[in-house]
């Protein structure tokens, strides 16, 4: 009986990551590529990114779960503002530069911190699903809980990494590279947006 419910639990958890992070694939996929060309974030700075990332979602989670605290849905849609500002900074940088006729600098955010940030804004769905699992479990489940999740953020990255080796995401990031992060993150904070104000 308690191996059904082991593996009850872990399917529940590995359901609950996979619907709720198929974009943050596309954004590893993305990022891996720019590391393999040779550009930031760095392949281990992708990794601990996503895992503080993860860390901050999941605590935050747990802590909205046992009602330490409320975050009252109204203001949620200030989310929305990181990615936005990140990804319009980066358009505007690429666009200067190319009128310079100089080479753009690394569009931001790079390094652990920046891959970070964007896991815990394209996350900011996973609160929503993660915290009502967290109200209802108890302290032996949400150590199982937290470990398949750190084993699967490994799947995920090692996945992403995979798909970036592809030789038309390589050929796609070195004519477009310096445009396609940017987009991404206005269209996140869109997205975010949309959600957030129930468009």
């Amino acid at each position: 009986m308690a191996r059904v419910r082991l593996l009850i639990q872990v399917a529940t958890v590995l359901a609950l990551f996979a619907g709720t992070n198929v974009d943050d694939m596309v954004i590893i996929s993305l990022l891996s590529a720019y590391a393999r060309a040779g550009r930031p974030p760095k392949h281990w700075q992708i990794w601990a990114g996503q895992y503080v990332g993860f860390g901050v979602l999941i605590g935050a989670s747990l802590a909205l779960g046992r009602g330490l605290a409320l975050a009252p849905e109204r203001f949620l849609w200030v989310l929305a503002l990181l990615p936005f500002g990140v990804g319009a900074f980066g358009l505007v940088n690429v666009i200067r530069s190319r009128r310079r006729g100089e080479e753009p600098k690394a569009p931001p955010p790079n390094g652990m911190y920046g891959v970070a940030a964007i896991t815990i804004v394209d996350g900011g769905d996973d609160l929503a699903a993660y915290t009502p699992f967290y109200a209802t479990i108890h302290t032996g489940e949400i150590v199982v809980s937290i470990a398949v999740f750190a084993v699967v953020i490994a799947i995920w990255c090692l996945i992403g990494r995979r798909i970036s080796r592809y030789k038309w995401v390589a050929d796609v990031i070195d004519d477009y590279g310096d445009w396609i992060l940017p987009v991404t993150m206005v269209l996140l904070g869109l997205y975010v947006l949309g959600e957030t104000l129930h468009f």
